[in-house]
């Protein structure tokens, strides 16, 4: 979590659970992908950034900020980071054993599928979603095509389809965040 003044200088960072020393505080955060909308943002609304790799805690993150208001004017953002591994953790939650979930961005990579592990620490200065998240591909179900372009599209539905031999139903629609859709893929 960090504050940031409107001038893009970086006042204050804690980085799990530990204050920045002022000699490590950025002198120029208008470079970040979240500072310009942030300031766009009305009174007491976040703005929320598709997810980087973040360079302070070296993993991936989904980041909020909100602009500070002082006498009428915004005067500075405060912004701070959740971890990929949090949201992935949480959408686990409830599924059966044969459940399988699926985030499925427009550009067709696969921010979230609970039947993998992902590794999503590593160097900011070199990250690129695409070394990260996989596209989405089923060779072994060719029927997911159509329903991977539904979901790139934006669209929401319940199919079905069979996959070695097994039928599957398959629920989706739009989270309503950086194009993504969300589905759960359960055997029938």
């Amino acid at each position: 979590m960090c504050l940031i003044a409107d001038s893009g200088v970086e006042l204050s960072r804690i980085t799990f659970n530990k204050v920045a020393p002022d000699a490590d505080l950025s002198p120029d955060e208008t470079g970040a992908p979240f500072f310009d909308p942030s300031f766009k943002m009305p009174h007491r609304k976040a703005h929320v950034e598709s997810p980087y790799m973040s360079a302070d805690s070296e993993r991936w993150v989904v980041a909020y900020a909100t602009p500070i208001m002082a006498n009428g004017s915004k005067k500075g953002i405060l912004h701070y980071e959740i971890p990929m591994s949090f949201y992935i953790d949480e959408m686990k939650k409830g599924l059966s054993s044969d459940d399988r979930l699926l985030v499925v961005g427009s550009d067709g990579l696969l921010w979230t599928d609970s039947t993998k592990t992902y590794k999503l620490d590593g160097n900011a200065d070199t990250a690129k979603a695409s070394d990260y998240f996989a596209k989405f591909d089923d060779g072994s179900a060719p029927q997911l095509n159509g329903i991977l372009t539904s979901m790139k599209q934006g669209k929401s539905g319940t199919e079905s389809f069979t996959s070695d031999g097994q039928q599957y139903a398959i629920v989706f629609k739009p989270l309503g965040y950086f194009d993504w859709s969300i589905a759960v893929v359960r055997p029938e």
